[in-house]
């Protein structure tokens, strides 16, 4: 989903279209809210589509820098594996 609407940003598209599910709508729902998406509408049908309209500052997506972040649990994780490890990144 990321990288779907980081390529549509650059390429200055106005809509980006995707496979809907519930959490790339929540997500999608979020975006909209903080202002970096105009709108989000998921279209019914086999299988059910979403329809995201990008925003854009003249020629400049709103949308700068995209990208995934790790979440901390799986560092807690590892931590639990390799418990010196851990200790020496600081995560206990």
């Amino acid at each position: 989903m990321l990288t779907r609407i980081r390529n549509a940003g650059r390429a200055l598209l106005p809509t980006v279209e995707m496979p809907h599910s519930r959490m790339k709508e929540s997500l999608a729902n979020i975006l909209k809210q903080e202002g970096y998406v105009a709108d989000v509408t998921v279209e019914a049908g086999m299988p059910k589509t979403m329809k995201l309209k990008l925003k854009y500052n003249g020629k400049k997506s709103v949308i700068e820098g995209l990208r995934a972040s790790a979440n901390r649990a799986c560092a807690i994780m590892s931590a639990r594996r390799n418990p010196a490890r851990a200790q020496r990144h600081g995560v206990w």
